[in-house]
């Protein structure tokens, strides 16, 4: 048996080398001081010196929140790090693990290995889904102006007054700019971002409400505003926040199967750190959710919805997480729910990257 420490560490660090786990050791200014497997995340780049945003820009915020949370804390902090190089896309695993040096001196120890392909299969699979629920409800706005259109343009064939004739080709036309519009806003939404920018968080919510009220309407549920004009700069995917905002919509539509009222909320406030923060929120008025299962609720596969996947809402918080925030719910049965999303103020954002 080794007991040696130092030759305990060189056989680690051997067994190590040419594998995709990254092991490395961060100072106070979370700023590399040793890489002994540079791995998938600091493979090539030269890191003893810099800290992971100057490495790589945007993409390192989540694992520097990690950091600070580690070093804040004095306890081990664990989270999702996508790094994009090129056309290639990595899903790393992040353990950081505050040490306390013998002379006093507070050290972090980075560990992060990749991802099992499958949890990435099964993020797609989550998307794919979210896609499908809101195709089916823009199908159903483009179908009545379609069949707008085909009675205009009957009607137009028929009458031998040039007046009604342009008449009806007008109304068609705007019928044809509806569905432009619609399709557009579709477009708009599900365009993958490869890089995070600063995000229009009310622009966003904006374009999923225009996409979903028709269908909300029809249900008998209310739709409400908040949204404040004075929000912090919050960087990210403006992709994945869709994604959380679509499904979380979709389950406030499922809790209210009679009919209620869906609010929408954005503004500013503190984190638990006391960081200036995004904050979202999206209520209704639905069935609630039993204090029992305000965590389950979170946890993939778990779902009280006999058509669930039960993970739309993991991978919702995964994607929060990922951008170096919240996720949490509030709810009362036969009240309500409201999930309340904060994201760290910052122009160097980050992003989950579940693309």
């Amino acid at each position: 048996m080794i007991d040696n420490p130092d030759v305990i560490a060189r056989t680690m660090i051997a067994a190590l080398e040419g594998s995709s786990v990254t092991v490395a050791e961060l100072d106070e200014s979370l700023r590399y001081v040793a890489v002994y497997s540079p791995g998938l995340l600091l493979g090539g780049r030269d890191a003893v010196g810099h800290t992971d945003v100057e490495i790589y820009g945007p993409q390192g915020a989540p694992l520097m929140d990690l950091a600070r949370r580690a070093l804040a804390s004095g306890e081990v902090q664990t989270g999702p790090l996508v790094v994009t190089q090129g056309d290639t896309t990595r899903h790393l695993e992040v353990r950081i693990s505050p040490v306390q040096q013998p002379d006093g001196a507070r050290r972090l120890a980075l560990l992060t290995t990749e991802q099992m392909h499958l949890e990435a299969q099964m993020v797609e699979q989550e998307r794919f889904a979210a896609t499908g629920r809101l195709a089916a409800m823009v199908a159903h706005e483009v179908n009545t102006p379609l069949q707008a259109i085909e009675s205009c343009l009957h009607l137009a064939g028929r009458v031998n007054e040039e007046t009604e004739r342009a008449r009806y080709l007008r109304l068609a036309r705007e019928e044809i700019q509806r569905v432009g519009y619609t399709l557009r806003q579709l477009l708009d939404l599900y365009r993958p971002a490869l890089e995070t920018t600063s995000l229009d968080v009310n622009g966003l919510i904006e374009r999923v409400l225009t996409l979903t009220e028709n269908s909300l309407s029809r249900r008998s549920i209310q739709i409400e505003r908040d949204l404040s004009s004075d929000l912090p700069v919050v960087a990210g995917r403006a992709d994945e926040i869709t994604q959380v905002l679509i499904n979380l919509i979709f389950n406030a539509q499922r809790a209210m199967p009679q009919g209620g009222l869906l609010r929408l909320e954005s503004g500013r406030g503190l984190d638990a750190a006391g960081r200036d923060c995004l904050i979202i929120r999206v209520r209704d008025s639905g069935v609630g959710i039993a204090p029992e299962l305000h965590q389950q609720i979170f946890e993939p596969f778990f779902t009280t919805s006999p058509d669930g996947t039960g993970l739309g809402l993991a991978i919702c918080r995964r994607i929060i997480n990922g951008h170096g925030g919240t996720l949490q719910v509030e709810s009362t049965p036969d009240v309500g729910s409201c999930f309340r999303i904060e994201i760290p103020a910052g122009e160097k954002g980050a992003g989950s990257g579940m693309a």
